[in-house]
């Protein structure tokens, strides 16, 4: 009994939403007058912000889904045999 499996691969294209994210920096003055304190209270002029974007890959995972389950038992027959 010979068992075996055959692969099929197959190519496919399809549309993936990717999202990122945009900054947008505005100035506005501050009427009547500046505020008495500093923003953050240091002298630092470096304000971060984190922007993130997704990546699109392709790849495959292989999965089981079925089992094959292959077993043996001895079979006994009569011949007849002449000589």
């Amino acid at each position: 009994m010979d068992i075996s499996k055959h692969v099929v691969t197959e190519h496919q294209t399809m549309d993936v939403p990717v999202r990122h994210e945009e900054v947008t920096v505005e100035r506005h003055r501050v009427n009547p007058h500046p505020a008495d304190q500093p923003m953050g209270g240091n002298d630092s002029q470096e304000i971060r912000v984190p922007v993130r974007g997704e990546r699109v890959t392709a790849d495959t995972e292989p999965v089981v889904y079925e089992y094959v389950e292959v077993t043996r038992r001895p079979v006994e027959e009569e011949q007849q045999v002449s000589g």
